[in-house]
């Protein structure tokens, strides 16, 4: 199915406006459903009619394809990426288009609007709360350091992690970090 363009310019009773959120296929991911939650909260709050659109991707072609029809189509008036990130064609396309967006995650210091988590702060005090009640022995449980996304989450957890064990003198063991696919399991 492909919008057709023409029909969405007819006048309408209301106007509505729709809102993309494009992401990974996560949709059983706790976090993914708080973060949309806040945005229809958000949403709910303006006066003006909103829609949001989801858009899954299932891979980083499939992304590429999506944002491409998105900026072609105007199918979105706003974009929430929630988890990815734009190539510097994407960004140009979307601002060509006149189509504003902004990204959520794991997003931080882009040359574009995210907001994003401290992933080294978190895995630091995460770990310093531990060493505080005397755990000496810590493990990292994680997603592998490296995927097919791009997401630095696990391995900027990590580094956290380790930070804090090695102000307190300790060193890092292989048998204390457990690395894996991520999952829900």
């Amino acid at each position: 199915f492909r919008p057709n363009v023409a029909a969405r310019s007819l006048p309408r009773k209301t106007e509505i406006h729709n809102i993309g959120v494009i992401t990974l296929t996560f949709v059983n991911y706790h976090s993914f459903a708080e973060r949309l939650r806040g945005v229809q909260q958000g949403l709910i709050r303006l006066d003006e009619q909103y829609e949001l659109m989801l858009y899954n991707v299932s891979s980083l072609d499939h992304f590429n394809s999506r944002i491409s029809s998105i900026v072609q189509t105007h199918t979105a008036e706003g974009l929430l990426l929630v988890d990815l990130d734009l190539s510097d064609d994407q960004q140009e396309a979307l601002e060509l288009a006149d189509i504003p967006f902004v990204g959520i995650g794991n997003l931080r210091e882009k040359a574009w609007p995210c907001v994003g988590t401290d992933n080294v702060e978190g895995g630091y005090i995460a770990t310093k709360h531990l060493l505080d009640y005397g755990h000496r022995r810590i493990m990292y449980v994680g997603d592998n350091f490296f995927d097919q996304y791009g997401f630095s989450t696990s391995q900027e957890r990590y580094w956290g992690y380790e930070r804090a064990l090695k102000e307190h003198g300790l060193v890092v063991h292989d048998d204390e970090v457990q690395l894996g696919l991520h999952g829900y399991d």
